[in-house]
Order: structure tokens, then C-alpha cells, then sequence
């Protein structure tokens, strides 16, 4: 990844929501405001026709919400990422998201700084779980499967760090292994678990138990 501030768009029908974010948002060295949109089929259109980085995105709203938006950018534009802004009352759409290929999500009350801090980690294709959602997440848990879910200590090692948002890189950096040993070991968890993407495990796991969940 590259030094260059990270490109975002805005969505948020609050008007004074968006200019408020923008303005500040704009500040920061490594991030560039490219625009912002009232909801979620502007946001469609805006990212067609820009080379945006990072949607920071409110999930409710009129005419498109969130999750229907992200499912489309995502479609049509792999790369670019969508980190969802949620309040407490919301969290029940997050599984819904994470579907639709979100890449976090945050609380619309977080400082500024985390903001700034949550678009480089999903820039970097890392994931972004405010402990908040991840706790509510984790009380309104699934069954667990059929049988125990045994990991090894070396897939614990990776699975923690998974949960706390570290690319491959930086896990295969951090426990010394090659990242196709790394790749190798989450392909194993996400068999075990029945998941499909890292944050579906993280979420998972947390359900299960099986880590600390984050801000504990």
C-alpha cells in the first residue's frame, strides 16, 4: 500500500452529518474527502464514476440503505472498501452487511481519530470491529455446531489475531510464519467454524466463545 491519503466518499443523509464529517475527515494528512452523497444509490453512481478507496457510510437510509449499497459497490468494485457507520439500536443489519462484503463497521459517536484510524485499517484489507457491535454480536449468539470446535494452539494464535484485525502480512510478521502457513491455517478455522470471510470468523468466534471479545 502505498503512502498516498486514502480517497473517501461520505454517505449519510444527514446533511450537517456529512459536512461535519467531510470537513474534519478532510484535515487529516492521510485521508482525501472525494465527495459525499445523501444515500445509497448516489453513493452506486458516485463510486462508478470516481476512483474512491474507502466508503464511510451510514446504514440507514432513504430511497437505498447501506447494506443494499454495498452489496452493489462491492459487486461492481472489489477494491474499494465499505466501512458502515451503526449506533446501538442497528445492530441486527450487521450480519446482513457483512453479507453484502462490508468491511467494518463503527459507531457513529467514535472520535474523529478512530474514524481516521478505521479507513486506513479497511484500506489495507484489514477489518474494522467496534467493541460495541462485536459485544451485542456476541449476545445474541447461534447455536454453536454440532460437536466441540477443537483448534489447535497455532490456530488460536492466528484466529486472535484475526479477531483483532491483522492482515495475513502482519500475522505471518508478528508469529513468524510464512503467509501461505498463515493462509493454511485460517482456511482450517473457517472449515471448522462454517465461515467464508475473516470477518464472518472473527464474529464467529466471538459467538462461540473462543476468544475475548474486543474491549474485554
Amino acid at each position: 500500500m502505498s503512502g498516498e491519503p486514502v480517497r473517501v466518499v461520505i454517505v449519510d443523509d444527514d446533511m450537517f452529518v456529512r459536512g461535519a464529517l467531510g470537513d474534519a475527515l478532510d484535515q487529516h494528512p492521510q485521508v482525501t474527502i472525494l465527495g459525499n452523497c445523501a444515500d445509497g444509490t448516489q453513493a452506486v453512481e458516485f463510486v462508478d464514476t470516481h476512483p474512491v478507496d474507502v466508503v464511510l457510510m451510514d446504514v440507514q437510509m432513504p430511497t437505498m440503505d447501506g447494506i443494499q449499497a454495498t452489496s452493489l459497490i462491492r459487486a461492481a468494485h472489489p477494491s474499494t472498501r465499505v466501512l458502515l457507520m451503526t449506533s446501538f439500536d442497528e445492530d441486527r443489519v450487521v450480519q446482513a452487511a457483512l453479507a453484502a462484503g462490508a468491511s467494518g463497521f463503527v459507531l457513529k459517536s467514535s472520535s474523529l481519530a478512530s474514524l481516521a484510524s478505521a479507513i486506513r485499517t479497511v484500506h489495507s484489507g484489514a477489518y474494522v470491529l467496534s467493541p460495541e457491535p462485536a459485544q451485542r454480536l456476541g449476545r445474541g449468539r447461534r447455536p454453536a455446531p454440532e460437536g466441540d470446535v477443537t483448534l489447535t494452539d497455532s490456530e488460536r494464535e492466528v484466529l486472535s489475531l484475526v479477531c483483532q484485525g491483522q492482515s495475513n502480512p502482519a500475522i505471518a510478521a508478528g508469529l513468524y510464519l510464512s503467509e501461505s502457513t498463515v493462509k493454511l491455517r485460517l482456511a482450517s478455522i473457517q472449515a471448522k467454524l462454517g465461515t467464508a470471510t475473516r470477518i464472518q470468523t472473527a464474529i464467529r468466534a466471538i459467538e462461540l466463545e473462543l476468544v475475548d471479545q474486543p474491549g474485554n
